[in-house]
């Protein structure tokens, strides 16, 4: 397996690289690329009523580990993903363990800034279709109905903050026939604009009939004094991953019962609270073996493993490589 950052994933792509426009009564961008990794096509097709479509399709030649760190704010617009072929492994890190955006799926989500690690395998063509809508459009065609859309939604629409959150979903039928259509759209020009403008907004109405009055962390049974404690349970598992509090110390240290701080926990963020505590230890460990002057069994050790063939284990289970390959 090849673990690249978005840099040398940049690198290992462009080896042979071309970037053309086409015309079709709005600009629409293509970007053709073949390197060591394998080739790849991405389109950005801008539409009317403040709509874009995006379609990549991705050709492997190796497995793939990529990390990613992204620091611009959420923009202007709601985005949906449809993945139409393919299987990439995701850890959107501080937000979901492993989940498999696969053939089938769709998923959604928000937050200002993020690192994620993505598992590419050797292979497999992964083609994925993005529906874009800019948040005034969808708030002028909701105006009348906003209490049915999903929580965070309705958040993002009316310019509050909207808690970090990662919802994925299954295509019904009448979606992977309309990214089907998209896919292999028979037309050109006028009339091709007209036709993927329809799929479109025919996607983004299949997915919000589907997901209508479903928030998507669904914390309304939690007190604000609930959400304020479960977020202290992150800082302190950050500050102590050598020698974490047990849930009962927890439990007392922040006056919420055992019960509670464990679903709730998993409510709010969408993972245990032990799951949390395992990703903190992977991602403290994979920064400290960037500095090769520290001992292996020392990086084990500040990470709260007891031996190294324990660390190695799970650092290898997580990241699909050892320690010792990882700081090459």
């Amino acid at each position: 397996m090849i673990a690249l950052s978005t840099v040398n994933w940049s690198n290992y792509w462009q080896q042979e690289s071309e970037s053309f426009t086409t015309f079709s009564g709005e600009k629409e961008e293509v970007w053709r690329e073949k390197g060591l990794l394998g080739y790849s096509e991405e389109k950005y097709i801008p539409l009317r009523r403040d709509l874009y479509l995006e379609i990549s399709d991705y050709h492997m030649y190796e497995d793939v580990m990529l990390t990613s760190q992204y620091d611009q704010k959420n923009d202007e617009h709601f985005v949906i993903n449809f993945v139409v072929s393919g299987n990439v492994k995701t850890i959107y890190h501080g937000v979901t363990d492993y989940v498999s955006e696969t053939a089938g799926k769709n998923y959604i989500e928000f937050w200002e800034s993020r690192q994620e690690t993505e598992y590419w395998q050797k292979g497999d063509r992964i083609l994925k279709v993005r529906v874009g809508i800019s948040l005034s459009t969808l708030r002028e065609m909701c105006e009348d109905s906003l209490d049915t859309l999903p929580s965070e939604l309705q958040l993002l629409i009316t310019g509050k903050n909207v808690p970090p959150c990662y919802r994925q979903g299954e295509n019904n039928i009448n979606m992977n026939s309309a990214l089907n259509q998209i896919v292999n759209c028979p037309y050109q020009g006028f009339t091709r604009n007209f036709y993927l403008e329809s799929k479109a907004l025919e996607l983004l109405a299949l997915w919000l009939g589907k997901n209508n009055k479903i928030g998507f962390n669904q914390i309304s049974s939690l007190s604000r004094k609930d959400i304020i404690a479960l977020q202290e349970v992150k800082n302190i598992m950050k500050k102590n991953l050598q020698n974490p509090p047990s849930l009962k110390e927890l439990s007392r240290q922040l006056c919420i019962n055992e019960c509670k701080l464990k679903s709730g926990f998993k409510k709010l963020f969408n993972t245990t609270i032990f799951n949390y505590l395992h990703r903190q230890r992977m991602e403290y460990a994979h920064s400290l073996l960037r500095d090769k002057k520290i001992k292996i069994t020392d990086v084990a050790m500040m990470c709260g493993y007891a031996s190294l063939p324990s660390f190695s284990k799970a650092f290898k289970k997580y990241y699909g490589i050892s320690p010792r390959c990882d700081r090459i």
